[in-house]
């Protein structure tokens, strides 16, 4: 078949018909012109900075019953830059009997309900982003409680994180620290929040040794845990030096050498400090201990407290102009800086 130029009636010609019907057809052109996403300017004429995509990013996308997973939503711009919205978009389910996303408090996070399949939406500025999930039928056999018989100096360490690991027939395993009950086999020695989105977080009390268990849907697992009296006779901070752009941070790490010769990650007991906040502060929040958020160029010192007890060498951060630190290794004694590796 020919596919030629299409010959158009003269305007005298057209019937009324005609012309309604053409009218009718720019009428609904223009709409569709209007409605095509632009990118809008500023009145010099700059472009202004938009969200085109959003990515929904899922660490499994294959889970059992019960497990909970939290999903992220990374928002690509117009200008190529990223950013983390997960807390901006609004989450939705297109199935809540297989699996509900929080839209709330703590947005994003997947809490598996029952076999199948479901796709979870982030949404935000008329843009969506999405992920599916297929939940399968495979029983849970067993749990793991770690860490495995921590030994704890409790005199030091205010709060203790535990978590429950879920293994499941098929040999999968799910992080069912939101799901499982904690208890304590000694409330005087240590107490735990047995549920919710604390669960597993316990407060030692007293030297001595109690069992954590964890427990959901007829299957348990625990751990011994041992609170001892060892004293802290040494703490260091990780790294020692290290090169960074003025526009990005770093996490410290502070390591403390107790009275039984045992190391123990301490970066969220002590209380960091920067030696000038306007070339970089140092976080103490809970999320996010020894964070380093850098200012501008210089080279501050960082340094952890803990009681009576103070880092033996601080921590010295070269802020430039330029360079990028993209990866920290830390080893018990040196720390090794690796610039322009993946």
């Amino acid at each position: 078949m020919k596919i030629g130029r299409k010959k158009h009636l003269p305007v005298h010609c057209q019937t009324p018909v005609t012309r309604r019907w053409l009218a009718l057809a720019l009428l609904l052109a223009g709409l569709a012109l209007a409605g095509c996403k632009q990118i809008p300017q500023d009145p010099t004429g700059t472009q202004t900075k938009g969200l085109d995509s959003i990515e929904v990013r899922a660490a499994k996308t294959r889970l059992a019953v019960p497990a909970v997973q939290r999903l992220t939503a990374i928002g690509h711009f117009n200008d190529g830059t990223s950013e983390n919205l997960t807390n901006e978009v609004t989450w939705l389910s297109s199935d809540p009997d297989v699996a509900v996303v929080n839209d709330s408090d703590r947005k994003g996070k997947v809490t598996t309900k029952g076999i199948g399949s479901t796709q979870i939406t982030a949404l935000t500025q008329g843009v969506l982003g999405a992920v599916n999930l297929t939940i399968t039928g495979a029983k849970l056999t067993a749990i793991q409680v770690e860490p495995q018989r921590p030994s704890i100096p409790w005199a030091y360490v205010s709060k203790a994180q535990f978590y429950a690991i879920g293994i499941f027939a098929d040999g999968s395993k799910e992080d069912l620290t939101e799901v499982v009950t904690f208890s304590s086999s000694d409330s005087s020695l240590l107490t735990l929040i047995p549920a919710g989105a604390d669960a597993g977080l316990a407060s030692p009390a007293a030297a001595g040794t109690v069992t954590v268990t964890a427990r959901t849907q007829g299957v348990s697992g625990s751990t011994p845990v041992f609170l001892n009296s060892n004293s802290l006779t040494v703490m260091d901070t990780h790294p020692k030096r290290a090169q960074r752009a003025s526009t990005d941070g770093v996490s410290l790490t502070a390591v403390g050498l107790f009275s039984d010769y045992s190391l123990l990650d301490i970066s969220s007991l002590v209380t960091w400090s920067s030696s000038s906040t306007s070339l970089a502060q140092v976080s103490n929040q809970a999320s996010q201990p020894g964070w380093v958020t850098a200012k501008s160029a210089g080279a501050p010192t960082f340094s952890a407290v803990l009681g009576s007890a103070s880092s033996s060498n601080s921590s010295t951060l070269t802020l430039t102009g330029s360079a990028t630190l993209t990866k920290v290794i830390v080893t018990p004694a040196d720390a090794e800086v690796v610039i322009g590796q993946d």
